[in-house]
């Protein structure tokens, strides 16, 4: 199984964090079976709480 993984940034929309995940999900895929890859929030920005 491969998963795509990242986090919420504040005030970002929902489209834009599933673009992202979405992303991440096939870059795992080409990298080969059962891999994760992830992507956090950057610094300088919120998180959720």
């Amino acid at each position: 199984m491969s998963v795509g993984f990242t986090e919420y940034i504040f005030g970002e929309n929902m489209e834009g964090l599933i673009e992202r995940a979405d992303g991440l999900l096939y870059k795992a895929k080409q990298e080969g079976r059962n891999r994760i890859c992830a992507s956090l929030a950057q610094l300088g920005l919120k998180k959720a709480r």
